[in-house]
């Protein structure tokens, strides 16, 4: 169940302000919304994965992005 939208003041850095008001006057709140979404689905996900018995580290992420990259760079040589 959604709950009812409420008006918030926020205070943001200049350059995070910026960004959101780049999204235009009827996106703003949206935006932040879903960024918000987005950060909480990630950080249940490490709860999950910390219950699970893994550890999710900065170090551990960038070098599975590396591995990714990796892999899509060979498949995309094989096209």
């Amino acid at each position: 169940m959604t709950s009812p939208a409420r008006r918030v003041t926020v205070y943001l850095p200049g350059h995070i302000a910026d960004l959101v008001e780049s999204q235009g006057k009827g996106n703003q709140s949206r935006y932040l919304a879903e960024a918000v979404q987005i950060l909480e689905r990630r950080r249940a996900t490490q709860a999950m994965l910390r219950e699970a018995g893994y550890l999710v580290t900065a170090e551990g992420v960038q070098r599975m992005r590396e591995r990714v990259q990796a892999l899509e760079a060979r498949r995309a040589g094989r096209a």
